[in-house]
């Protein structure tokens, strides 16, 4: 019987000879025995980042995870998220991000990594789900207030989320910045919204998103074309 790093040297043969489905049947099979070891899981798991052969092989890999001592879960867990974020993988992220939730409740950094990620999937109401259990964590964190902000003003609430970040008095970044000023300009509060970009630029310097927000409130307000061309330009440089 051939040891693990053989049997991964074997699989990775394999796939460099162009054998695909040879070399899945093998893994799955391996992750299927009852020996399985956690240092075997990893190696499998790299193995399917350099070969893209996550779409084939994470169920069975799961399996096995949920198959090891529950200690050697957690850390398999977070190497494993590591991974599929480097590849932008958004969809097994969440999967893995409640596996990890599920064993530790009250971590507020997984929390507000389940919020990113199914802000990026377009799930809002998963993540203002979890953003309430983050803000159960630790009501007053500012960057879980700034994403419940974007969710809600997403939804088309943008008074609210105004209120919500000012009335927690959250320190202005750039994001929170950018978040104020597209509110008024959605709301058609456009000079206000000019205000709130020049405000940023005391402290940040101008981004494409400025740029193009700025251009925006000037037509909608002036209708100062040659400004609007020239900052639309800006941007795209």
């Amino acid at each position: 019987t051939l040891d693990d790093d053989a049997q991964c040297i074997r699989v990775e043969l394999l796939l460099i000879d162009g054998n695909i489905d040879t070399a899945v049947d093998i893994v799955k099979h391996l992750l299927n025995a009852p020996n399985i070891t956690s240092d075997f899981i990893l190696n499998i798991i790299d193995i399917c980042a350099d070969y893209k052969l996550f779409s084939d092989l994470f169920l069975s890999i799961i399996s096995a995870i949920n198959n090891i001592e529950s200690q050697q879960q957690l850390p398999i867990l977070r190497d494993f998220i590591s991974i599929l974020e480097e590849l932008s993988e958004t969809e097994m992220q969440a999967q893995i991000i409640e596996k990890i939730l599920d064993k530790e409740p009250y971590s507020l950094p997984d929390w507000i990594k389940a919020i990113e990620t199914y802000i990026l999937l377009s799930d809002l109401p998963k993540a203002l789900d979890a953003i309430e259990y983050a803000l159960v964590i630790d009501a007053t964190n500012s960057e879980v207030l700034f994403y419940k902000a974007y969710c809600i003003a997403n939804q088309g609430n943008e008074k609210e989320a105004i209120s919500l970040l000012e009335d927690n008095n959250i320190k202005k970044d750039e994001n929170i910045y950018m978040l104020l000023a597209t509110c008024y300009a959605n709301m058609n509060e456009y000079a206000k919204s000019i205000d709130i970009l020049e405000d940023m630029l005391k402290t940040y310097s101008h981004n494409s998103r400025s740029l193009y927000l700025m251009a925006h409130n000037i037509y909608n307000l002036y209708h100062d074309n040659d400004n609007v061309i020239d900052l639309l330009k800006k941007s795209l440089e």
